[in-house]
């Protein structure tokens, strides 16, 4: 991810929450890789699995609110900074 080969990255990320799909900073990670390349609903249903697992974690939180913003879609991530405070 670091080099820029994102599509090996998720692959390499696919492989290892295959193993251990409870593994939420796994999911997190791929939420990351998808945005960077783009792939806003990939990346929001990964960070929602991370939240699912890591609940109390801020970072995908924080990270789907941004996802969802880029994708214009503002009502939802206003809501989702609003419920992170909560």
């Amino acid at each position: 991810m670091q080099e820029g080969r994102f599509d090996d990255a998720v692959r390499n990320l696919r492989t290892a929450l295959e193993v251990r799909p409870e593994n939420g900073d796994g999911w997190s990670i791929l939420g990351i890789v998808f945005r960077q390349q783009g792939k806003y609903d990939d990346a929001a249903a990964a960070l929602r699995k991370a939240i699912a697992l890591l609940p109390q974690q801020p970072g995908p939180h924080i990270t789907l609110a941004s996802v969802l913003q880029e994708e214009g879609k503002q009502d939802e991530a206003a809501a989702r900074g609003r419920l992170r405070r909560i």
